[in-house]
């Protein structure tokens, strides 16, 4: 089976990138992985879907709803406030999922399930329960996403130590919470729960804060501004020795500057590690970092030339891992020279 384009991964830009191709009458494929896709809904949507709808809402909300100079609700109990939000965020989410699918079938996507391994620049392996099939593609589009890469020394228990992709799952509101990481995922998720009225303290290494460059800064900057908004406490310049259970059940943090701090939950939001292993990146002319990431250039073109990369698993540039429409910017970038090369022989 040949395509034109094969995009590999459902993160965010991957359907986006997909659709965009098949607009140009080219053949596409998506492949994904068994996990979360058979489900259908809201769940085989990458986290990253579910922190761009929360950073949209919460924008909405803020004008919609009463809310007093910090940002905090003054109307309704926080608590119902945060039900009805999460509410409104699913809802979202699943028409996201059903407008995604309806698009796959709209433009003649194959959308192909099961484990992809490249054996050479334009042909991976694919393993599904009916065995193996073997595809190729003149171009490719990774958006196979990333992970949280959290340090096995947190233990992350899904209770009250939470990996950063554990909050869709938060159903109530702690009463305060430590942030580990103050990088876009760390201020992001010290938002979404500040504003809900969690007393938040953000930890990390840095001094100050990680910044990024161009208008990844400017949006970390704004973060962080809207954060002190809310009353996020910061804890700067230390980083976190160990984690230890307290007796009234909340979590404390030794930190190495000698400081003890405790809360009622932890999150981890230590960074990300791309989605790429079992890919077999080498053999289409791809070397991921030591964190399974992609580097690109501007464009998300790769080393490879016929691969381009879009969404969390690309290393750098930061900003190409936000950036709303970067599946279809990508795709439209990377597919111009088949286009054009098409055409010249039509003519």
């Amino acid at each position: 089976m040949r395509y034109d384009l094969l995009v590999m991964g459902n993160d965010q830009g991957a359907v986006a990138g997909a659709v965009a191709a098949a607009k140009l009458n080219l053949r596409v494929g998506l492949v994904v992985s068994d996990a979360g896709w058979q489900t259908g809904g809201a769940e085989r949507l990458a986290w990253g879907f579910w922190r761009e709808v929360v950073a949209e809402a919460l924008a909405e909300w803020s004008e919609t709803s009463a809310t007093g100079a910090d940002g905090r609700s003054t109307g309704a109990s926080l608590e119902t406030e945060f039900q009805r939000f999460r509410r409104q965020v699913t809802l979202t989410l699943e028409h996201e999922a059903e407008f995604q699918q309806l698009e796959l079938e709209h433009f003649g996507i194959d959308v192909l399930v099961g484990q992809p391994e490249f054996t050479s620049p334009h042909e991976i392996v694919l393993r599904t329960g009916q065995g193996v099939r073997h595809v190729t593609a003149e171009r490719f589009l990774l958006a196979t996403g990333a992970r949280s890469g959290v340090p096995a020394k947190f233990g992350v228990n899904g209770r009250n130590i939470l990996d950063v992709t554990d909050l869709p799952k938060l159903s109530v509101v702690p009463r305060s919470v430590i942030v580990v990481g103050g990088g876009q995922s760390g201020l992001e998720s010290a938002r979404y729960l500040a504003r809900f009225g969690a007393q938040v303290t953000i930890v990390d290494g840095s001094q100050p804060l990680p910044d990024g460059r161009g208008r990844s800064a400017d949006g970390l900057r704004e973060l962080a501004e809207e954060c002190r908004r809310l009353g996020v406490r910061w804890e700067l310049g230390a980083d976190v020795l160990a984690l230890e259970p307290m007796a009234d059940g909340q979590v404390g943090l030794q930190l190495e500057t000698g400081r003890r701090i405790c809360g009622e939950v932890v999150v981890c939001a230590t960074g990300w590690v791309g989605n790429t292993a079992g890919l077999n990146l080498p053999a289409a002319g791809i070397s991921p970092d030591d964190r399974g990431r992609i580097w690109c250039d501007a464009d998300g073109q790769t080393w490879a030339r016929h691969i381009s990369a879009t969404g969390a698993v690309v290393g750098h540039p930061a900003a190409a891992r936000y950036r709303a429409g970067e599946g279809t910017r990508v795709v439209c970038q990377a597919l111009r020279s088949l286009i054009d090369s098409r055409s010249l022989v039509a003519g």
